[in-house]
């Protein structure tokens, strides 16, 4: 307020505060994230199994037999009075599960995949899965999306599923919610998977972090930020900004790579490790100490090129080791009293 302003100094330029995309992440914080996304993956095709068109248009309710063991029922109606009205809730339920499937596994954004149109699609192999194109008029367009080689069953099955529910619709939205009241072109919200989620105590994983899962999983598997900005249809700078999350075995790896460039070990005949074959004191060492020979554990002691084990246990052995060694000098008696001493003993040095 010395200024007698209402907003401050920085508003009124172009300086905007960067976004703090930082994360304090873990491996317990890690493995968590990454098994909810597998436990609502797992639902979501237990779900798409179950909701057949003979389950949907028989009797009610609907059992749900899940991997983990429970049964969901479904009774897609109010009340069991009206058992004989359509069954729309189970047809939304199995597109929404179909559609959270489908983005998980072409790495589309919900705007993009829900305007998506049914056809004949045609599709040739890619990496490790297929480029599918959708053909126009007798005519092969362009590549509409990318899945991988395992998911073609399971979208090739929803085709048949979706041309059984909706016979008249041959040229339609390939997710065809059945709505009433809201307009057509809106996104879902994926209210039923919402619900099976509550009912189940699962994590409901949104679209937004279904991709980041996907893109994560690719550089882990990659390790080529280009290729997999590529796979992701995005800038490299983009994906490295606004989806990649720090992983923490990724970085232990890139550690551990790193250490046996700069700093690669040798066999060595004591505890620990060598870095270089070539025995060198270490320098202020007493010349009665043991010198350097590559030949036995002890002649690692005073190596310049040793490197000892970074553990409790081992300098608690090295401890002991010290120990013992000071108890054989204490009786030690090489030398008569009076007399002058000769070369300190080695247990003497350490």
């Amino acid at each position: 307020r010395a200024l007698e302003r209402r907003v401050s100094v920085l508003a009124d330029t172009r300086i905007r505060k960067p976004r703090d995309n930082r994360l304090v992440r873990d491996t317990r914080a890690s493995r968590p994230s990454l098994a909810q996304s597998f436990a609502f993956g797992h639902a979501l095709i237990d779900i798409c199994d179950a909701l057949t068109v003979g389950s949907i248009r028989g009797a009610l309710p609907v059992r749900i037999p899940l991997r983990n063991g429970k049964i969901l029922e479904e009774w897609s109606v109010r009340s069991r009075a009206d058992a004989g009205q359509p069954r729309y809730p189970l047809i939304n339920l199995r597109i929404e599960a179909e559609l959270l499937l489908f983005i998980a596994q072409t790495g589309l954004n919900r705007a993009q995949a829900y305007p998506a149109r049914i056809g004949q699609f045609h599709y040739t192999s890619h990496l490790d899965g297929y480029q599918v194109r959708r053909y126009k008029h007798r005519r092969q367009g362009e590549v509409e999306f990318e899945i991988y080689r395992e998911y073609r069953a399971l979208f090739e099955r929803y085709l048949t599923w979706r041309s059984a529910m909706f016979p008249d619709d041959p040229d339609g939205l390939l997710f065809p919610f059945v709505r009433h009241g809201r307009a057509e072109d809106a996104p879902p919200r994926f209210t039923r998977v919402h619900a099976v989620c509550r009912k189940l105590g699962i994590t409901f994983v949104p679209p937004g972090s279904l991709r980041k899962v996907r893109i994560n999983w690719l550089l882990r598997e990659l390790q080529d930020p280009e290729l997999a900005a590529e796979m992701a249809q995005h800038a490299p700078g983009t994906l490295l900004r606004d989806y990649v999350e720090p992983n923490p075995q990724v970085a232990m790896l890139e550690i551990s790579r790193f250490h046996r460039l700069a700093d690669p070990d040798i066999a060595m005949p004591g505890p620990g490790r060598c870095v270089s074959p070539m025995p060198a004191g270490l320098p202020g060492v007493p010349p009665q100490a043991t010198r350097p020979d590559c030949a036995s554990p002890a002649g690692c002691l005073f190596c310049v090129h040793h490197r000892d084990v970074d553990s409790e246990d081992h300098v608690w052995s090295l401890a002991s080791f010290r120990h013992l060694k000071s108890l054989e000098l204490a009786r030690d008696r090489s030398s008569p009293p009076g007399s002058r001493p000769g070369n300190p003993h080695p247990a003497a040095l350490a």
